[in-house]
């Protein structure tokens, strides 16, 4: 493993994203030879629709190097620069399941930004164990960035 990197993702996020977008674009491969014109048209745009949704659900996760974290989702790429991060936890997901967790960035401006596409929907020990490992991980790469950047060294010099 590179200590300098880390990605994490949802298995089954990615998988049940890419197979929706797999069904989509069979449905529109499938008509896309049937009908009019318009018809056609509109299945086209089911299909590329459909397999733009499974491209983006496989490259879904959690990336993080010694400069920031990268949330990448079905319609959403999210950089934040650590810099912008006081703190890294595991908190609910605030997701559709009811027991979701996830790892937890708590900015230095007070707002937090759940990492979504990491988040494990189950409260089992295996599953905040594994939540664990990812905030510890993410914190390494935090603390390793707070040592090596004169702009943060500048930033807690001025507030101290």
């Amino acid at each position: 493993m590179d200590l300098n990197q880390v990605r994490f993702f949802s298995i089954w996020q990615r998988l049940t994203v890419v197979m929706g977008g797999g069904v989509f674009s069979l449905v529109g491969l499938v008509d896309l030879s049937s009908g009019s014109w318009a018809a056609r048209a509109f299945y086209a745009f089911i299909f590329v629709f459909g397999a733009a949704i499974a491209v983006l659900g496989a490259r879904a996760g959690v990336f993080a190097d010694d400069k920031g974290v990268l949330q990448r989702a079905v319609g959403l790429s999210k950089y934040i620069f650590w810099c912008d991060v006081s703190k890294v936890s595991v908190g609910p997901g605030d997701g559709m399941a009811p027991a979701t967790i996830a790892p937890v960035l708590e900015k230095v401006d007070g707002s937090s930004v759940v990492l979504l596409s990491a988040a494990s929907y189950g409260a089992s020990t295996e599953a905040r164990m594994r939540m664990q490992s990812q905030r510890d991980q993410l914190e390494v790469l935090r603390l390793r960035h707070l040592k090596n950047c004169n702009q943060c060294r500048l930033d807690r010099a001025e507030k101290a």
